[in-house]
């Protein structure tokens, strides 16, 4: 097991982080994503200004990763990148990350949570570093960072699927290259689709995220430093993962062919779409017990006969939900089954709009709770594509 301790920086928003833990936890694997609520307060010490140019135009066109001077030089990567647009009317920009300093926030919060020096450590800040990279890590260390800024403006996807897909790319390439020469010798400076493409301009990244590979010269690396192949293949299934969910963000889901629904633990029971790239239908417990109740009964239930489930109903729910005094649940309970209540009718509602929310209305049709009114309610889905694991 590999230990990935995912950290934010306070100025990232939390609604956000979460997004990008969700995609991460999904696939399981040797690499365990360990996710921290408290976010981490940036010395100022750390901040810079830098001078930059045409502050107008900057906020129009937010340069996340260009140089902002004429000639950016990293002499340590041998690699010179150059800004698209040289400024005219320098301003300062402020709070800019040193770049050692990203990774002393890393060293700081290894020593305060007694984290073990095998295990990674990887900071999401909105912030801009001076190096102006989108990623980067520690030579001697496991830290590493993923900056998360302005991901919507230059690819048309929800940021989480880009940010997950550099989380874990940067791991991998961290057990690839053991120091700042091989990164340089490793990395593709001419994007070739490939996981390692240096990327110069971060609307670039689109061509990896649309191939989600790792180029044969780059498999040979991986497998002559003998990193363990159930890695390299959790690896591929994230970056695959966050390639499929970019399709339904980008409307593309119509064409695709239905995705088994994988039901995975015994208390969390977590509903996944593996062939979707693993998408999660995040329910409440009483929504959840509601789904699950109904992929039990595929004749269907009508909402007056959801009394006679009482018993079954209880023992799903007691499996699910961990807050309440027994008095609270059985009220719950009581006002599910009950049809003057319009509780069963206001979760089936719900269960509805976040599956069609993730999937679109064509392809959600086929896991939701419906029938006609007065009727039974039934998940069209064959139970054949349903999986406990």
């Amino acid at each position: 097991m590999v230990n990935i301790h995912l950290i934010r920086s306070n100025e990232y928003n939390l609604s956000r982080y979460w997004e990008v833990v969700c995609v991460l936890q999904a696939f399981d694997g040797p690499l365990t994503f360990i996710s921290h609520e408290k976010e981490v307060d940036i010395d100022p010490e750390f901040l810079d200004e830098e001078v930059v140019g045409d502050k107008e135009f900057y906020e129009t066109i937010p340069l996340a990763n260009y140089s902002m001077a004429d000639e950016m030089i990293d002499a340590d990567l041998n690699i010179s990148y150059k800004p698209k647009k040289l400024f005219k009317k320098p301003f300062k920009e402020k709070d800019v990350l040193k770049w050692k300093n990203i990774f002393k926030e890393c060293d700081d919060f290894r020593e305060q949570n007694s984290i073990s020096s095998v295990d990674y450590v990887i900071l999401l800040t909105e912030r801009r570093n001076e190096l102006n990279w989108f990623t980067g890590g520690s030579e001697k260390v496991n830290n590493l960072f993923v900056h998360t800024g302005y991901w919507d403006y230059f690819i048309d996807c929800n940021h989480q699927f880009p940010v997950a897909y550099e989380c874990v790319s940067s791991v991998l390439r961290k057990m690839m290259f053991e120091s700042k020469k091989e990164l340089s010798h490793g990395l593709h400076e001419k994007s070739i689709g490939c996981m390692n493409d240096f990327c110069q301009e971060k609307e670039q990244i689109i061509f990896k995220l649309r191939t989600a590979d790792i180029c044969r010269k780059c498999v040979e690396i991986i497998n002559e430093k003998g990193v363990e192949r159930t890695i390299t293949n959790q690896v591929l299934e994230v970056i695959n993962g966050v390639r499929k969910q970019m399709l339904f963000s980008n409307g593309f889901s119509s064409s695709l062919e239905l995705s088994k629904l994988n039901i995975v633990g015994t208390y969390s029971q977590k509903l996944l779409l593996p062939d979707y790239g693993n998408i999660e239908i995040k329910l409440t417990p009483l929504e959840k017990t509601l789904y699950l109740l109904y992929l039990n009964h595929p004749e269907g239930i009508a909402y007056h006969n959801l009394v006679d489930c009482k018993s079954e109903i209880k023992e799903i729910y007691s499996k699910l939900a961990n807050t309440g005094e027994q008095a609270e649940i059985e009220e719950r309970i009581e006002a599910l089954i009950n049809p003057l209540e319009g509780s069963a009718k206001e979760k089936i509602s719900k269960i509805k709009q976040k599956f069609t929310n993730k999937l679109g209305a064509e392809l959600a049709a086929n896991y939701i709770i419906k029938g006609p009114r007065g009727d039974k309610k039934e998940i069209k889905l064959e139970r054949e594509f349903v999986i406990y694991q």
